[in-house]
This record gives structure tokens, C-alpha cells and sequence, in this order.
């Protein structure tokens, strides 16, 4: 009813007020109605009024008004007449005839505007200003219509109503019948005159069950109510008697009196005693859970002396309860200061246990309460109270102590000004809040003080305020002026925390660090306006963010002020800073004339983002006019890259600008290098927001946004990129994606279409979001041979997800070539956790981007299960494969006929494998791997007969068993023992010449295709500078012991040995260390159909599969004693010949020879020794060779070998830059002379002659490719 008659008198004073501007106006609906409506609505509400008439004449109405909120209409009024007379209002008086309505409905309450912003503007506080008399001759509303929501049923009344109020006399006549099928009536009468203190007073309430009033009072049962309040008489001998019932059962009676006595001072108005006495059994209309605090018996009883003087005195007043006990004294002189209060009140069970307080909710109980307040002014000014209270207990929190006390004065005599001044204390003790976090942050105990002065008419002062917690506290005063002043407040506190971090498990995140925090200034309590400022700082503040974390270390400091009156609200001075970064700002805001300015810098990213650095600058302001809110913001960030967003940003008319700009991604992307630009606009349309964006990025990519924002999404989306082979090594080929995204009742809904290289389709389609979500992908490749070597074929996979409450049902199915099958189906849960299964093959090709330079090609069956957290641990089932290959080729080995079973369950994954080495033996693993933390291996290996050969070095055999144990992300051991078979190395020859070993090259500009080939190859050095023995890390530890008593020969370049032995190899597979090596058992060396014993020889292994040789063979010669030694790797040793006494290596040579010195021997002996020093330094070399010739003055010597098999010595030399000849003589007397003439960088001529009169002439062209 008070939202029912506030409306209506709104309604007609603003029609009152606008009604002549409004004359002219003669539309469906006037500029009066439309200034009415607009008025009234607001915050959330919407007010329509149709058929206004008479706003110039004494008789108003309207046909219909209807108010609405975001829901609907919630209330609606019909046919309304306001018969009235304007012209009583100038003089003071409120006179309607008439006020009525035919209709009201109201189905429900309106919705709470709580969200509502208050007006940036603050009115000032004013006490109303009131007609001095009323008369409202007739209130009537015929049919009103309450909604279920309202009272859990519907219901429908009558009312009608009359008022009067003026210097003699006050009447009210008021009443309120159902009309529906329930019984119920509501009836006030009260009629008093003022000339002989007559006072009629009826109140009466009658419904049967299922009433209004028991729904409202929420009576147990809903019984039948029927209350009554009825007296009549003279003021000086009043009485009215109180009843209540329910189900015609007397539950409360009692009388209340007025009596006159003669005034104890001289006065024309007596004194006057009010007595009250009323009591009975309420249980029946009281919750159970509350009957034991109350129990059968309740009373009030007062008896009290209103003085003529405005003195108050009250005898004796008590409250009784089964529970609780209330009861005292008090007097009041005729100023209102108390004179005597002698108060003292209990709540405490008989039994000492827990009472249940009637204060509604979930329950609130206590041990016990105690009061007591003792003052009495004839005694003097001292004042004590106390109010404690044992055991409470909430429903989130338990207190076992709470205690409040009081010790002042107050003095307060009749015609003095009066003054209070105390100090009160409180204490918490025993604090147990039932939420964890909110313990750790309030602690065990909470104390406070603070001192209160009020001396009459003047502000009410707080002083040494102090409230303390552990770790925290709040200190600071306040002065509180009168209520003509709207309770203006002047405000001075601080608060400290010096361990943010108890509350760590309140905010959810780990805290740390202090902060202190100042306010000061006034508020106005009434009226809203303040004018404040606040300054604070903190100390290493952490919010367990590591981003935030590293900006707000050190010291922060904020200030900032604020002002709000009657022109608006203003916010000045805002700066918030430290050594990282800084912000400064300040607003004015009103309802239509608004701006804010702000500027933020983040001194360097790199305290945010570590990989990027630079400053970040914001600057934005924002201006309000009729049309919103218009803002101009850029943000600089490093590396050159902006952001800028402009325009109308609020209103219909919004439309609003924006760019990003970053000159080049490099910093931010790695390996892509180019610039990134995007511009876009924000609109705001009939349909809502729509955005319209447009991007390019390096490599000619380009992007590209369209459509609806908001209200519900609807855009498009497409993205290119010309060519991905920049973005992916050895793929080329165009990228192209396009979808919509779109918000629909049951979600957000998308439809992709993307296509890549070597023909690749995919498209997601479905319901991403919202209880019923969908979505179906597919995946297709006509040939994947491009990504896995040897497998040649399609690939398509297809599938989807479906919301399942709250987790996802995937099925997807996969087939690709070689016989390639998989199926995944399962849940995935909200927890993160998975339920699926898995099945089908696959080939073993698909390892080799894992593997690469080795290789793995083969087929796999699987069968497995993922239960619990995406993790190895969580995976069961079996893998197995047969007739698969492994081959390395930096091992020169592979593993054929590969026969695999491994079963994965209980977080452990069991090996049983078996495989056939490619140049002959066997290969056996078992063992176990655990599948958590660093992946703990026990794998027994076992090696039988298998062949390892190196066509141009070695060929041997390997039988043992080794075991792996550890780790396999680090720190496993290889140990156990390998038996090496007949084992047979040759030392390689090559051909004798000056050109030597072809120098390193360097490719320039080497395109990516040929770049990964020379990687593929093992010839392109992907990190130069970094050692490769050390780019695996540690590697595994080594303990493993090799054992060859015998038959390990070296033979070549003359050598014909047999050597013996064992070795222990200890280190890491990234460093190998091994100790022995294996000796000379016999052994001869061959030069010129000479054989030599040798005397010493021996095989090591120093951190490769390439051993390093030492053979020695001793003869004497005739001038002394000769040795020759060939040492060094055994694919390219070297060979020395030492003698005593000492000569050059060609004269040794030749004496060992030849038992001459160099200059006496013929032409055929030096042929001779030629070949012999050919086969020891291997065909090539430098030594002996180098050194016969730069002797004859040579390009180029080498001995070589005819069609006929007589051996040759071929001697080159230039006879000028672009002229070269040789000469070849053989040993069967054979010969010829060649000429060669370089005519051009690929044009050529060559002439030869030989010694059987044959001749030849040709030119050539060239060209290396």
C-alpha cells in the first residue's frame, strides 16, 4: 500500500505542477504524460500511464498505470479518480474529496534494485516539510488482485479508507475485506478529540486458517487469527484490552491503563501513569525450536509516570521468558537525560546447556548472556555497564567469550547542558570460525577500546579508537554531527596488516607482505556526500601471482581523493607507484557532463613476461556528452607495438575505432619476422554490437572478423596464410581457415572449415557451450608420406564430443595407409581426469620425427586404457608389433623380425622383446618400466651372435647380457658383460696423391628443402659451438666389462696381426671411459715381399666404435737398427719409420729396402719404394710421400696401376697457370704424355701421346652442378 499511495501522489503533484506547459500539447500521449512516466521511471523500473484528463481541474484521473521491471509488469492500476481541492495546499492544508481506483494488481513484488549505481550528484539532507492538516473523506480501491509469489497463494481484497487530522481532532477509519473464497477482514477505528481528551480506539484482525497475517508471521499450523485492541474513554482513565486467539484458543491478554495523578510540580497538565500488564502461552504460534526459550508462560508488565514536564519515570518494568529475564528501572528528566538506570537482564537455561535465541535464520545459541547498567545521579556521575556472553554460536562461527564494557560519567541535570564521556572496551576471545580460511585470518581473539564524549548539541566524539586482531588492527576517531546536518562525520582511521599472508587461504591465492592504509576526512551520513582521502602503501606485496608478484615488490604507495555534492563526484590525485611501474588519474563525474583521465607505465615487461622487454605506456581519457561516453586510449608497448582504441564507446549511437601495430613479431614469435597490423571498428546498431575487423601478418597472412557482438555472438572468422613452409620447415603449401561462431539458446555454436599442404581438410562442427553441447571434427590427408618416411596413403579421422552432464563423451575413429586403424572412445570429466579407451594399429614409421637419425618401420597393435589424470600412470593395456625394423645407421646395425609385447597396468609398463640383427644373431629384452616420476627401468638385455660390420673397417661378433636399471629420463646404469667373437679389422687404403682430405665448405644461402636434407644426413651442425657429446645431457651410467682373449685380427697396409684382451667400459653413453685394451698375441708386416715380425701392438677405444692402433715392427739394417710404427685411428693412421742411428724417413726407407742410401738406387728400386711407402701410408698421405715430391718438384705423384696390372708412377706438374702436363711410366716399359689447356672456366683441350704411336685430342665442356 505505501508503493500504491507514494505513486499516486507523485502522479498528481508532477501533473499539477506541468499541467499548463502541457496545455498546447494534443498527441496520443502529452508531453504531461510523458513527463510524468519519465519521472517516476528509472533504476531499473519502467512507468506507462495511459488516458490522463484534468490535470487544470479539481477532478484528475487516469484509466491505466502500469509499472515494470526487467521481468514484466509487476503492478497495474485502473480507472483512478482524484477529486481534490488545490487551492487548500496554500494554505496548509490537504483536502481530497475523493482518492479511489476500480483495480490493482499486483502478481508479484518488484524485483530489488540493489546493482543500481547511486547518482554521481548528492542532495543535501532536509527534514520534510508536512501539511498542516489532512482530510481524505473517501480511500477506496474496489478489487485488489494479489499474485501466489506474494503470499504463496493468490488472494483478493476490498478497501476503503477515511482521514482526518487538523487541531482538533484526528480520525482514521480503515477497512479491508477478502472478496475471495477465504474469510478475512482488517479494521482500524481510532477517533480522538483533542478539546476533552476522548480517545475511541478498535484495531481488530480476523481471518480464518490459511490467512495473510499467519502466512506473513509464518504461524506453525496457519491457524485462525483473531486479534482485537479495543478501549474508550477520557485520557485520564483509559483503558484497552488486548486478546489474541488462534483456533479459538486465548493465547495473549492483557489491559493497558492510562490514569491522571496530581503533577509533583505546579502545572496546568497533570501527570500522567501508564500501567501494562499483558501475558499468556504463545508456544502455539511459535516455532518448536523456539518454545524452549520461551516457554508457557510470557509476560510484560510496566508501570511507568509521564510527567507534565516531559519527565519520564519508570518504576518497574520486566520482561519474563522461560530463558531470559529482563528488568529494571529508569528515569529520563525533562530534558531526556537519564537520571537513574538500574538495568540488569539473563538468557540462561535452567540445565547450564545451550539456548536457542529466537533471531531466525539457521540458529543461533548461547550459554549465557548477561547485562547490567547502574547509574543513578543522585549518587553521582559515574556510569558502569556490562553485556557479556558465553558459548555463542553461529551458523558459521563459534565465540566462547564475548565481553563489552563501560566506565564514564554523565552528568545531566534539568536546564544544564548535558555530557557523556566513557570508555568502552571489547573483547573476543576463543574466536573458531567453522570456515578454515576465515580462521587463519580473524586468529583466536579480537580486542577493542575507544573513548566516547557527547556533550548536548554538539558532535558526538570517538577518540582513541583501536581495534586489534593478530597481525592486524584498526586505529583512529570520528566526530558525528546532529541530525540537521544529515549526521555529518568526520573520519580519521588507518588500518595495518603486517602478514598479509593469514590471509592466504581466504583470497584463495598465497599472499605475503604489509600494507598500511589511511583515511580521512567527512561523510555525510544522511545525505551521501563525502570528501575523503585516502593514502596507503605496502611492502612487498605478494598475491601469488608471479606476474603481479614481481611488479608490486619493494615499496607501494597510493594516495587518492575523492568528493561528492551536489554538482557530482570527484576523483582527484589518484597515483598508485613504485619502482616498476606507475599510475596517476582523476575523474569528474555528473549525470550528463562526465571525464576521467588516466596514465599507466610499466617500467620494463620483462618483470611480467621474462622472454620480452621494454616499457608499456597507457594513456586513455574519457568524455561524456548527450550521446555516451566517448574514449581515446593508446597503449605503446616494446618493441614498437601500439594500441589505440577510439570513439563513442556508450549510447545507441557507439561506434568506436581500433589498431594494433606491431612493426615486426620476431621478439614475440621466434622464428616468424615480419610486421602485424589489424584495424577494426565496434558499432552499436538496432541488433546490437557489431565488429568489423581486418589483419595481416608476416608471410602475406591475413585474417579477418565480421559480425555481432552482443547481444548474442555472431561472427565470422577467416585466416590465410599463402604458403606455410616459413612457418614449417619441409612443408609447403597454402593454409586457409573460415567459420561462424554463433550464440544460440542452447550455446555457443561454431561451423570451421580449415584446408592445408599436400590437400589436408579439417572442420569442426557443433555446440561448444551450455548442457546439450556437440561438436563433430574431421581430419583428411590424401598422402602423409610427406611426415612419415615409407608410408604412403591417407589419412582421415573422424569424430566427436558430446556433453555428458559435466564431461565430455568422445568417440573418434582414424584409418590411414598401411593398414592403419584406431578408435578412441571414453569421457573426458570436468576434474581434468579421462576415462577412454583406445584401439587399433599403427605404423611404426610414425616415430621417426622422435627417432630421427634412426628409424623404426612396422606395424602396431594397441589396446589401451587412460583412467585418471593425462599421464603415463594412468595407462593400461597392451602394445605389441611383429615383424618390425630398427635400424641406426651411425650404429651400423639393424634390428629385423622386431617381436614385441608390452602391457602397461598399475602405473608399470612389462617388456618382452625379441629381434634378429640384419647381419646375423639375436636380440632379447624383458624388464619392466614404471610409469611415474623419472620412469625407473629394470630391462634385462640379451645379445646372442649379433654381427656388427663397417664394410671399410670392421666386421665382429657380439654374444652377452647387459641389464638397464634407473631412470630413463637420467641417471639409469647400463652394466653386465659382452663376449666379443673372431673379429676382423682392416685398415683402409686410398689413393697416393698431393690433393689430400677434401677441406670443410660452407654453403651459402642454402635454401630450407636443403638445409633439412643436409640435417637428415647428419651433415648440417644445427647449434655450432655446442659439443654433441654433450647435448644428450648426462646420459646413462656405464659399468659393462668387454672380453676377447683371442682372434681379434688387423690386417691391411702390410699388417697381418692377431691381438687379445678385455676391457672394462665405465663413464656415460654421452662420455665412455674405457680401461685395458687389447694386445698383440703374433703379427708380421709385408713390404716388398719382406716380411717383419712385429715386436709390439695394441687396440684401445677411446669414447667411439673407431679404434685406435699401435703396431711396431724392429730389423736391423746394416748401418743400425730400423722401426716402423703405425699408429692412430684405425681409419686413418699414420706410419712413421724411425732409425739408429737417425736418418730422413725416405733415406731409412730405402736402407730397410734395399740396403742402400737413397741417391745409389735405380729407377725401378724407386718405383719400388714408391708402392712400398703407397701401401703403408694407405694411398695417400703426407710423410714420406709429401717428401719425394717437393723433392723432384712435383704437383702431383702417384703410383697406380694399369689395364694390363703393371704398376705405374704417374708425375704432374703446370708448366704455366692455364697449362698442365703429365707423364705415366709403367713397369712393362709401357708410357704416355698428356696436355691439358683450360681455355675458359668450362671449356677444356687435352692431347695424348703414347709409347705405342697412338694419339688422341679432344675439348670438353664443364660444369659442376
Amino acid at each position: 500500500m505505501r508503493y500504491i499511495l507514494t505513486y499516486l501522489a507523485v502522479v498528481f503533484l508532477l501533473a499539477f505542477g506541468t499541467a499548463i506547459p502541457a496545455v498546447a500539447q494534443s498527441d496520443d500521449k502529452s508531453f504531461l504524460t510523458r513527463t510524468i512516466q519519465d519521472a517516476l521511471s528509472g533504476g531499473g523500473r519502467t512507468v506507462s500511464i495511459d488516458g490522463f484528463r484534468g490535470a487544470l481541474s479539481s477532478e484528475a484521473s487516469f484509466d491505466r498505470m502500469t509499472i515494470a521491471d526487467a521481468d514484466g509488469v509487476w503492478l497495474t492500476l485502473e480507472n483512478v479518480v482524484l477529486d481534490w481541492n488545490r487551492s487548500a495546499l496554500l494554505r496548509g492544508r490537504l483536502e481530497v474529496e475523493q482518492l479511489s481506483a476500480s483495480k490493482l494488481d499486483l502478481p508479484r513484488l518488484p524485483n530489488a534494485q540493489d546493482d543500481a549505481l547511486p547518482d554521481a550528484e548528492a542532495a543535501p539532507f532536509r527534514l520534510p516539510d508536512l501539511p498542516v492538516s489532512i482530510l481524505l473523506e473517501q480511500f477506496s480501491i474496489e478489487q485488489i488482485n494479489l499474485g501466489a509469489p506474494i503470499l504463496g497463494e493468490a488472494a483478493q481484497l476490498r478497501v476503503k479508507a477515511s482521514a482526518t487530522l487538523n487541531d482538533a481532532e484526528g480520525k482514521v477509519d480503515l477497512q479491508a475485506n477478502r472478496t475471495d473464497a477465504r474469510r478475512g477482514t482488517f479494521e482500524v477505528k481510532a477517533d480522538f478529540n483533542r478539546s476533552d481528551s476522548l480517545l475511541d480506539l478498535l484495531l481488530t484482525l480476523s481471518e480464518g486458517k490459511e490467512g495473510i497475517a499467519s502466512k506473513l508471521l509464518n504461524i506453525p499450523g496457519q491457524p485462525s487469527i483473531d486479534l482485537s485492541v479495543a478501549g474508550a474513554g477520557p485520557l485520564d482513565d483509559f483503558t484497552a484490552d488486548i486478546k489474541m486467539a488462534t483456533d479459538a484458543q486465548e493465547r495473549l491478554a492483557g489491559q493497558i491503563t492510562l490514569s491522571a495523578q496530581t503533577p509533583r510540580r505546579a502545572a496546568a497538565t497533570p501527570d500522567r501513569r501508564v500501567r501494562a500488564d499483558i501475558g499468556g502461552d504463545i508456544t502455539a504460534v511459535l516455532a518448536p525450536r523456539y518454545r524452549a526459550f520461551f516457554g508457557t508462560d510470557v509476560g510484560l508488565k510496566i508501570d511507568a509516570l509521564l510527567q507534565s514536564d516531559g519527565a519520564v519515570e519508570v518504576s518497574d518494568f520486566a520482561l519474563r521468558a522461560e530463558a531470559a529475564n529482563l528488568a529494571g528501572r529508569l528515569a529520563l528528566n525533562a530534558d531526556n537525560w537519564p537520571t537513574l538506570i538500574d538495568i540488569s537482564g539473563q538468557v540462561a537455561q535452567r540445565d547450564g546447556g545451550p539456548v536457542l535465541l529466537p533471531l531466525g535464520g539457521d540458529g543461533t545459541s548461547v550459554n549465557t548472556v548477561d547485562l547490567r547498567v547502574d547509574y543513578d545521579a543522585a549518587q553521582g556521575d559515574h556510569i558502569a555497564a556490562r553485556f557479556g556472553i558465553t558459548g555463542l554460536s553461529l551458523t558459521d562461527l563459534n565465540i566462547d567469550t564475548t565481553t563489552l564494557a563501560l566506565d564514564g560519567t554523565l552528568a545531566a541535570d534539568a536546564g544544564r547542558i548535558g555530557r557523556f564521556e566513557g570508555d568502552v572496551t571489547f573483547d573476543v576471545a576463543g574466536l573458531s570460525p567453522r570456515d578454515a580460511a576465515l580462521a587463519e585470518a580473524l586468529g583466536r581473539a579480537i580486542q577493542g577500546r575507544a573513548n566516547i564524549l557527547y556533550v548536548e548539541d554538539q558532535p558526538l566524539q570517538l577518540a582513541d579508537l583501536s581495534l586489534t586482531g593478530t597481525d592486524y588492527g584498526l586505529t583512529g576517531g570520528a566526530r558525528i554531527s546532529g541530525l540537521e546536518t544529515g549526521l555529518l562525520t568526520q573520519l580519521d582511521a588507518q588500518l595495518d596488516a603486517t602478514d598479509l599472508s593469514r590471509f592466504s587461504a581466504l583470497a584463495g591465492r598465497e599472499l605475503d607482505g604489509q600494507t598500511q592504509l589511511a583515511l580521512e576526512g567527512e561523510i555525510g551520513l544522511l545525505s551521501g556526500q563525502f570528501d575523503l582521502a585516502l593514502r596507503g602503501s605496502t611492502t612487498d606485496l605478494a598475491l601469488g601471482i608471479a606476474q603481479a608478484d614481481a611488479v608490486l615488490a619493494g615499496q607501494t604507495t597510493l594516495r587518492a581523493a575523492a568528493k561528492r555534492d551536489e554538482n557530482g563526484t570527484f576523483l582527484r590525485g589518484v597515483v598508485l607507484e613504485n619502482d616498476a611501474l606507475s599510475l596517476t588519474g582523476a575523474a569528474q563525474l555528473r549525470s550528463d557532463d562526465s571525464s576521467a583521465q588516466a596514465d599507466f607505465t610499466l617500467n620494463d615487461i620483462a618483470l611480467v613476461v621474462p622472454q620480452y622487454g621494454g616499457p608499456v605506456r597507457v594513456s586513455a581519457t574519457a568524455r561524456q556528452d548527450r550521446r555516451g561516453w566517448n574514449i581515446d586510449a593508446k597503449t605503446d608497448g616494446p618493441y614498437g607495438a601500439t594500441l589505440t582504441a577510439k570513439g563513442l564507446a556508450t549510447g545507441p549511437q557507439a561506434a568506436l575505432d581500433f589498431t594494433a601495430d606491431v612493426p615486426n613479431v620476431k621478439p614475440f614469435a621466434g622464428q616468424i619476422d615480419g610486421p602485424v597490423t589489424a584495424k577494426g571498428t565496434l558499432r552499436n546498431g538496432p541488433q546490437g554490437w557489431q565488429i568489423s575487423t581486418d589483419a595481416s601478418g608476416p608471410y602475406q597472412s591475413r585474417a579477418s572478423v565480421q559480425g555481432q557482438v552482443s547481444p548474442a555472438l555472431d561472427v565470422t572468422f577467416e585466416a590465410s596464410v599463402p604458403n606455410v613452409a616459413p612457418l614449417v620447415p619441409g612443408m609447403n603449401g597454402p593454409l586457409a581457415a573460415r567459420g561462424t561462431l554463433r550464440q544460440t539458446d542452447r550455446g555457443l555454436k561454431i561451423d570451421t572449415q580449415a584446408s592445408g599442404p599436400r590437400a589436408a581438410r579439417a572442420s569442426v562442427r557443433g555446440t561448444v557451450t551450455g548442457p546439450q553441447a556437440n561438436v563433430d571434427f574431421t581430419f583428411s590427408m590424401p598422402d602423409i608420406g610427406a611426415f612419415v618416411e615409407r608410408v604412403n596413403g591417407p589419412l582421415n579421422l573422424r569424430g566427436s564430443a558430446r556433453k555428458q552432464g559435466t564431461a565430455w563423451a568422445v568417440e573418434t575413429d582414424a584409418d590411414g595407409p598401411a593398414g592403419t586403424q584406431a578408435r578412441l572412445t571414453g569421457r573426458v570429466n570436468a576434474d581434468g581426469t579421462l576415462n577412454m579407451d583406445m584401439t587399433g594399429t599403427a605404423p611404426l614409421g610414425l616415430s621417426r620425427p622422435f627417432l630421427a637419425p634412426r628409424n623404426l618401420q612396422g606395424q602396431a597393435r594397441f589396446d589401451l586404457a587412460v583412467n585418471g589424470r593425462p599421464a603415463l600412470s594412468s595407462v593400461s593395456g597392451t602394445i605389441q608389433t611383429t615383424n618390425a625394423t630398427f635400424t641406426a645407421p651411425n650404429l651400423r646395425v639393424a634390428v629385423q623380425d622386431i617381436a614385441a609385447d608390452i602391457r602397461l597396468a598399475n602405473n608399470r609398463a612389462q617388456i618382452d622383446m625379441t629381434g634378429q640383427a640384419s647381419n646375423g644373431g639375436s636380440l632379447n629384452v624383458n624388464g619392466s618400466v614404471v610409469l611415474t616420476g623419472a620412469l625407473p627401468a629394470d630391462l634385462a638385455i640379451r645379445v646372442q651372435d649379433v654381427v656388427l660390420v663397417d664394410p671399410k673397417l670392421y666386421r665382429s661378433s657380439v654374444s652377452g647380457a647387459l641389464r638397464l636399471a634407473g631412470p630413463l629420463t637420467g641417471g639409469a646404469r647400463i652394466s653386465g658383460q659382452v663376449n666379443i667373437g673372431e673379429t676382423e679389422v682392416s685398415v683402409p687404403s686410398t689413393g697416393l696423391t698431393s690433393i689430400g682430405d677434401i677441406p670443410p665448405i660452407d654453403h651459402i644461402g642454402a635454401t630450407r628443402p636443403v638445409i633439412a636434407t643436409r640435417r637428415k644426413a647428419g651433415l648440417e651442425n644445427t647449434d655450432a659451438g655446442v659439443d654433441p657429446t654433450a647435448e644428450a645431457g648426462a646420459g646413462f651410467g656405464l659399468n659393462v666389462q668387454v672380453n676377447a682373449p683371442n682372434r681379434i685380427f688387423v690386417r691391411g697396409r702390410g699388417l697381418d696381426a692377431e691381438l687379445g684382451g678385455a676391457l672394462t667400459v665405465t663413464g656415460t653413453t654421452s662420455r665412455m671411459i674405457s680401461a685395458g685394451r687389447f694386445d698383440l698375441l703374433r703379427g708380421r708386416l709385408d713390404i716388398l715381399g719382406k716380411r717383419f715380425d712385429l715386436v709390439e701392438g695394441s687396440i684401445q677405444f677411446r669414447g667411439d666404435l673407431i679404434p685406435y692402433i699401435r703396431f711396431v715392427s724392429v730389423t736391423p739394417t746394416d748401418t743400425g737398427e730400423v722401426r716402423v710404427v703405425v699408429q692412430g685411428a684405425a681409419n686413418a693412421p699414420d706410419v712413421t719409420f724411425e732409425s739408429s742411428p737417425e736418418a730422413p724417413q725416405d733415406e731409412v726407407l730405402a736402407q730397410l729396402l734395399f740396403g742402400r742410401n737413397l741417391s745409389e738406387i735405380s729407377p725401378l728400386q724407386a718405383l719400388q719404394l714408391a708402392n712400398a711407402v703407397a701401401v703403408l701410408a694407405g694411398r695417400g698421405g703426407k710423410g714420406v710421400i709429401t717428401q719425394l715430391r717437393a723433392g723432384f718438384g712435383l704437383d702431383d705423384l702417384d703410383v697406380t696401376t694399369t689395364d694390363s696390372g703393371a704398376t705405374a708412377v704417374r708425375a704432374g706438374k703446370y708448366i704455366s697457370e692455364n697449362v698442365y702436363t703429365d707423364v705415366t711410366a709403367a713397369s712393362d716399359g709401357t708410357g704416355e704424355v698428356s696436355l691439358n689447356l683450360d681455355i675458359s672456366s668450362h671449356l677444356k683441350g687435352k692431347a695424348t701421346l703414347g709409347s705405342d704411336g697412338n694419339s688422341s685430342i679432344g675439348i670438353f665442356f664443364e660444369k659442376d652442378y
